[in-house]
């Protein structure tokens, strides 16, 4: 029995020093991308964001009433949308915490925090901070699913909610294709059977441009579905456009 014991802990272990040596050579590579591929990192404002989303103003009123009222967005780029979001009638009550590979100036809002780290260590953010976590596009780069599931679930408050967008199942054409087979990236499908693995609720929709997930973290009753979450933003859509236009 302990014999047994001791070998699943020694696969388990040595599963977990592969995932961690594929998400290092992965975090080198996008380093190198941001400064050899300038259309990788994109200044995306608020509008981008909504519209690459299909709307966010429900996910963050979800997120607003949680126990831990702060977004934490994976990848801001430039930081540009989520200062813009936080400066907007869509960041009230909440505060926001953004991430990037490397240093970059830090946004223009004293609700917006910029800390240089990745999605499989989300380093100096605290365990259960976390109320909401976006991710338009950044994510789904990763290499090591399973680890960044691991981390983002530690961080998260109970009923806490994922909005997140993934490369979609169908072809963007033969020049796009190329260049994300190169950069790695990826569908949502290892980072939802992770997180229902992890009886997470969550929800797809497959659109022309990328799909975009949504996912709930158990814990609270009576709370809305990650599908009625994603479809309140999407049939809002236009007039949360409105709104910043």
């Amino acid at each position: 029995m302990s014999e047994f014991f001791f070998a699943q802990h020694a696969a388990l272990l040595e599963q977990a020093i592969i995932r961690r040596q594929q998400a290092a050579s992965q975090i080198v590579r996008m380093r190198l991308l941001e400064h050899t591929e300038p259309e990788y990192v994109k200044n995306s404002s608020l509008l981008d964001y909504l519209q690459s989303a299909k709307g966010l103003l429900t996910f963050l009123t979800h997120s607003r009433g949680s126990s831990a009222p702060n977004i934490l967005e994976i990848g801001s780029g430039t930081g540009t949308a989520l200062t813009q979001i936080a400066e907007s009638q869509f960041g009230d009550g909440l505060s926001f915490i953004g991430t990037n590979l490397l240093n970059r100036p830090k946004p223009g809002s004293p609700q917006v925090v910029l800390r240089q780290t990745t999605a499989e260590v989300l380093r100096g953010i605290a365990p259960r901070s976390v109320g909401g976590v976006l991710s338009i596009g950044s994510m789904a780069f990763s290499s090591a699913p399973e680890l960044v599931i691991d981390t983002i679930d530690r961080k998260l408050v109970k009923g806490a909610a994922i909005k997140a967008t993934f490369r979609a199942k169908h072809s963007y054409g033969l020049e796009w294709d190329e260049k994300y087979d190169a950069w790695g990236y990826r569908p949502h499908d290892a980072f939802s059977k992770e997180l229902r693995r992890r009886r997470f609720d969550v929800a797809v929709m497959e659109n022309e441009g990328d799909d975009v997930l949504v996912a709930i973290k158990p814990g609270v009753r009576n709370i809305a579905t990650a599908r009625e979450l994603l479809e309140q933003d999407s049939q809002t859509l236009r007039d949360q456009i409105a709104l910043v236009v």
